[in-house]
């Protein structure tokens, strides 16, 4: 299982986004998929639909306490894969460095999301 990240409140420090894929067969164990990897090599399944959560700004670099609770919600209801982006240290600290880190953000999920298709 790959858990989210805990960051601390140092500013500069590099994105860090994590991809963790949850599915029916491991939905409180999040399966960590690197953008370098082949998705193949991992348990994501092209023929259901995908679901994708990511946070918001994170004062205190903690995880997010209702990802598991969406997560199970979404996978108790549907067949899917469910995608959770971690980009906690990237959502820490002055929420105006958040801010200016959300379109890096936006570019690294934009990557993942083709690696998908």
């Amino acid at each position: 299982c790959t858990d989210f990240q805990t960051a601390n409140l140092l500013r500069g420090s590099k994105l860090k986004v994590q991809f963790l894929l949850f599915t029916s067969s491991s939905p409180r164990c999040g399966e960590l998929i690197s953008v370098d990897d082949d998705i193949k090599n991992c348990s994501f399944d092209s023929s259901l639909e995908t679901k994708i959560i990511i946070h918001g700004f994170r004062a205190l670099g903690t995880k997010p306490s209702w990802i598991e609770g969406l997560v199970s919600a979404i996978l108790h209801t549907s067949q899917v894969n469910v995608i959770a982006v971690d980009w906690v240290y990237g959502s820490t600290g002055a929420y105006p460095s958040a801010v200016e880190n959300v379109t890096q953000l936006a570019l690294s999920i934009s990557q993942f999301i083709s690696k998908l298709l």
